[in-house]
């Protein structure tokens, strides 16, 4: 099922569309179950688990997957907390794009481990706020929260770049090294949007967000 035809994942038995099934975002083991490749027509099931990985390529990858798991739970507590509508707006927006980032690297996961195929990826639409959103009173209220959790999330984005970055350099398949450098200039447009945020939620007490 490592083959992708458009955003579906693809049955490798059958050819029809088939579900990536997340698993695994309230436990942590040395070996990790992140998801099933599961058939809607044949009803064929494939595991993915994490694995102690040798090869440096998968190793990377199963890296880059805990990381975005770990990137999407931090945006959606985050989005959570703070009191600002712009501020839960930035910060789901984030969540949905780092979980697509997610999939993405099980999916990729799975094709290296399988068949040591890399998988197309095309990128995802720009990042932007929701919908039209007006700032209103009290939100400055979780100002120092809500600039520590922008400063996480800088470093957070910062990391990932320099992940897929390095991940590029190292990747000797050209589909592999496009889909790497794509990765790692989402999470650069993602550190240039948190960080403008910081700037004017430092020294203008506003989010900018959504304006």
């Amino acid at each position: 099922m490592e083959h992708e035809k458009g955003s579906e994942y693809v049955c490798q038995m059958c050819g029809a569309e088939a579900d990536l099934i997340l698993e695994g975002f309230d436990t942590v083991q040395d070996l990790m179950k992140v998801a099933t490749m599961r058939c809607e027509h044949c009803g064929s099931q494939d595991e993915i688990v994490l694995g102690d990985e040798t090869d440096e390529t998968l190793k990377a990858v199963s890296v880059a997957v805990q990381r975005e798991k770990d990137a999407y739970l931090f945006y959606t507590e985050t989005a959570k907390k703070t009191s600002s509508e712009r501020g839960k707006d930035m910060f789901a927006q984030l969540a949905a794009f780092e979980l697509n980032h997610y999939k993405k690297m099980i999916h990729l996961y799975h094709s290296l481990n399988k068949s040591g195929s890399w998988v197309s990826y095309t990128g995802q639409k720009a990042l932007k706020p929701s919908r039209p959103i007006a700032e209103t009173q009290g939100e400055k209220e979780t100002h120092q929260n809500d600039v520590e959790a922008l400063t996480m999330a800088i470093k957070k984005e910062e990391d990932a770049q320099a992940l897929y970055t390095d991940m590029a350099d190292k990747a000797r398949d050209p589909q592999g090294k496009e889909m790497m450098k794509k990765l790692a200039g989402e999470e650069e447009v993602h550190r240039r949007i948190l960080n403008d945020q910081l700037y004017a939620l430092s020294n203008r007490g506003l989010w900018v967000w959504a304006e």
